[in-house]
């Protein structure tokens, strides 16, 4: 959000108009911090997510919630914003959604946390990405990922740094609320983690973290 699609950083106030912003799969550990790190940033929020959670995600501060099971999500997001959506950021594998709810005559920028990401087929010329930062890299040094080595980047272990006194005083004032965990969903220790990583695969995992005592 903040250093490869270049979003204000938190605390900022609201820019008139705001600037908004797509989380695509609101729900998920990474979507549920977004939102509130966006809304931190000032910006104007939509997300997606199954009807289930919408209340969730409004909760934490959405403006705006479409159920990304519709087939046609993207064009209700891209009606929604009057073909003007200049930023979205995928945390499920929806690039597609994406593409369709960004504006097709303005610069936009897609995000996404998932590696490796191709460009969508549907992505117009006025569209930058997939950009994306893998979390390894803030440790600063070079690593081995998909296949490929990725060089160090010092840049991004000082941008980490710079952020995380911000984080921890949205945490203290209780404007980023931890994600609600759920313990030993199908039972405790090593044999509850591996019925979790199914739930996960299955895709029946959404607005919560799980957790195992071990």
């Amino acid at each position: 959000m903040y250093k490869a699609m270049g979003l204000p950083r938190p605390p900022a106030s609201p820019s008139n108009p705001p600037t908004t912003l797509l989380i695509q799969g609101g729900s998920t550990s990474t979507g549920l911090y977004g939102i509130q790190f966006a809304k931190a940033s000032g910006l104007h929020v939509i997300t997606t997510s199954s009807p289930h959670n919408h209340d969730l995600l409004r909760s934490l501060g959405a403006d705006a919630v479409f159920d990304y099971r519709d087939p046609d999500c993207g064009k209700k997001i891209n009606e929604y914003t009057q073909n003007k959506l200049a930023y979205a950021w995928d945390t499920a594998g929806g690039e597609e959604l994406c593409v369709a709810a960004l504006s097709t005559t303005e610069k936009a920028y897609l995000g996404a946390i998932n590696h490796p990401v191709e460009r969508p087929a549907a992505a117009g010329d006025n569209v930058t990405g997939p950009v994306f930062t893998l979390a390894y890299e803030i440790a600063g040094e070079a690593f081995v990922a998909g296949g490929r080595e990725w060089p160090a980047k010092p840049d991004e272990m000082q941008h980490a740094k710079e952020l995380v006194p911000v984080f921890e005083r949205l945490l203290r004032e209780g404007k980023v609320k931890p994600i609600k965990p759920e313990v030993n969903r199908g039972g405790s220790g090593l044999e509850g983690v591996l019925h979790g990583i199914e739930q996960l695969r299955d895709g029946k995992v959404s607005g919560t973290k799980l957790v195992y005592t071990m």
